[in-house]
């Protein structure tokens, strides 16, 4: 058997019976269907000898960047269908991760086969925390995070770009709706590397500073600061990769997690909101009546700028504090923030879209 069929049967198998580890019988054919596969000698040896590690009742893990595989029991909170699951893949192009100076720089990736609590539309990354309880496997994994691109390339083609045709007027975006996936691929990856890196950065980083972050509307705060970092970073860049690269995080942020959930649901889409209030202060974006929205670039400068000082001033304020109180402070920031018509606008174009 070889080793994908025997992760497929894992899957299946594990997940039927609510098992979170391998019996002595399933270690020894994990190890027979690593040595039946068509591997090279090198990546054939590194499987087993991850494998061999292992004892039965453990949770196993194994990772491998060359030959592209993933496999192990995982513990995603938001997707309940998840136990042992698997996924092979493709790197993505590392060459826009040069400047940054992290020690730990996300995967980002394409999908190939996988096994079904992957293909779940609300998997798009994964983090080391929720599929590793070990120190052994946490040096084994080179990377804390791992983000399957071809989900967020997917959900522009099918999703945001539709809002986006169905909202805008004028030619803002245009550029991206013809663009390939190959393309777009390499600019969401560009997006994820600013967003981890910005979400290390200030005066209360990640992962440091969780306990102060893990509210709803710090998490609102906290998305919507490191992106306007990431634009700010690339708005006034000549390149053209990089121009177009802010465009895509603008409009992901803008009009992808609103056509999904409602701000009151959903801190990406409250993020989201905070987005749209602050374009409308500084004539970012303009509210033609019933015929959309219009885009002035010239003024998303000073919005970012607004943004980033306003978050920055929050955390002054939080520092000092217990993690509990912070609480308050993102709760007020978030309360001042009208949502009434950022829901108008999508219900409407939702009405429409449905008619």
């Amino acid at each position: 058997m070889s080793l994908l069929k025997f992760l497929t049967l894992m899957s299946s198998r594990l997940s039927l019976h609510k098992r979170s580890y391998l019996t002595p019988f399933e270690l020894v054919n994990l190890i027979e269907a690593i040595k039946n596969d068509d591997l090279s000698i090198e990546n054939q040896s590194k499987l087993l000898k991850q494998v061999s590690a292992y004892t039965p009742g453990d949770r196993v893990v194994i990772f491998n960047l060359k030959i592209g595989l993933f496999a192990g029991f995982l513990n995603v909170p938001y997707i309940k269908e998840i136990g042992f699951e698997f996924f092979t893949f493709s790197e993505c192009d590392r060459s826009s991760q040069s400047h940054f100076l992290l020690k730990e720089l996300p995967l980002c990736c394409r999908l190939k086969e996988s096994s079904p609590g992957i293909k779940n539309e609300r998997m798009v990354a994964l983090f080391i925390e929720q599929f590793v309880n070990t120190l052994s496997d946490k040096e084994k994994i080179k990377f804390k995070s791992i983000f399957f691109i071809d989900k967020f390339v997917r959900r522009f083609l099918e999703i945001s770009s539709k809002t986006s045709k169905g909202l805008v007027q004028g030619d803002y975006f245009t550029e991206l709706y013809s663009l390939d996936e190959e393309t777009l691929s390499s600019y969401a990856s560009n997006w994820i590397y600013h967003h981890e890196y910005f979400h290390r950065s200030g005066r209360l980083p990640l992962p440091d500073f969780i306990k102060y972050k893990n509210s709803k509307a710090a998490g609102s705060v906290e998305e919507i600061r490191v992106d306007s970092l990431a634009m700010l970073a690339l708005l006034k860049n000549s390149d053209l990769e990089k121009r177009l690269t802010f465009k895509y995080i603008l409009h992901e942020r803008l009009f992808y997690y609103p056509s999904i959930h409602g701000p009151l649901e959903d801190y990406d889409s409250m993020s989201s909101v905070i987005l749209f209030n602050k374009l409308k202060k500084f004539a970012g974006i303009r509210i033609l009546g019933g015929e959309g929205l219009q885009f002035d670039e010239k003024f998303f400068s000073k919005v970012l700028v607004e943004i980033v000082k306003e978050v920055a001033s929050l955390e002054r304020v939080i520092a000092p504090k217990a993690p509990y109180k912070a609480r308050e402070v993102y709760n007020s920031y978030i309360e001042k923030n009208s949502i009434e018509e950022f829901i108008e606008i999508f219900d409407s174009y939702k009405i429409d879209k449905a008619a």
